[in-house]
Formats: structure tokens, C-alpha cells, sequence
């Protein structure tokens, strides 16, 4: 039987692999740079481990690269559903 998974080990691995749970479908919200806030889906993670990231803006989608320290994993909370 293993030992439960401690904060520092998740932290660790999010530091060895900052894609984790990034994948298809997925809803994101940017946290840093000029599209602060904005929220929107990853599409795809290209070949410099980049995400790319549909969001729209000015009533268009449009397709962002996006470094993944400047995103965060969007939580609908429980019973609210999600706004796009």
C-alpha cells in the first residue's frame, strides 16, 4: 500500500511537468499579461510546450499561445454552469 501523496510532492510535479492536466477541452482562465482574465479552452499544446488556447475576443474566437505558468485550470463550482 503507498503512502498518501503530500502538497510538496503535487507541487513538485506540477514544477517537473507544468502541462499536467492541461488537455483537450479543458477550461482555462489567464491570469498574467495583456489578456488577464479572459477565459477560454485549450485546443492543443505545441512543439514548445506552449498551450494554445481558444478565448473570444471582440465577438470573435481567436486562437492564443500561451505559456503554461500564466494559466490556471478553471473549477466550475458545484450546481453553477460555466459561462464561455
Amino acid at each position: 500500500m503507498s503512502a498518501p501523496r503530500s502538497s510538496a510532492w503535487s507541487a513538485w510535479r506540477w514544477r517537473a511537468n507544468p502541462l499536467a492536466g492541461f488537455v483537450l477541452g479543458t477550461p482555462v482562465v489567464i491570469e498574467d499579461g495583456l489578456l488577464q482574465g479572459l477565459r477560454g479552452m485549450v485546443l492543443g499544446i505545441d512543439a514548445n510546450e506552449r498551450l494554445i488556447v481558444a478565448v473570444t475576443l471582440l465577438h470573435r474566437a481567436i486562437a492564443v499561445e500561451l505559456d503554461p505558468d500564466l494559466v490556471r485550470i478553471e473549477r466550475a463550482a458545484a450546481g453553477r454552469p460555466r459561462v464561455h
